[in-house]
């Protein structure tokens, strides 16, 4: 799912942005450079924000 972030990422220091998210089809991945060193990438596949997305619609 990273396939691109590097290219997301030097957009992101060209327009002083702390944040960039890449996709593949299959999920995102979400850099977050505003923290420190630990826990920057986050994987978020697609049956995950199915399930966000569903779960959010039931408390509707």
């Amino acid at each position: 799912m990273s396939d691109g972030i590097q290219q997301a990422l030097n957009y992101a220091r060209m327009m002083n942005v702390p944040f960039v998210f890449s996709s593949n089809g299959d999920g995102f991945v979400f850099h977050n450079q505003a923290i420190g060193m630990l826990g920057r990438e986050t994987l978020i596949s697609i049956a995950q924000q199915v399930f966000i997305y569903k779960r959010k619609a039931s408390f509707n």
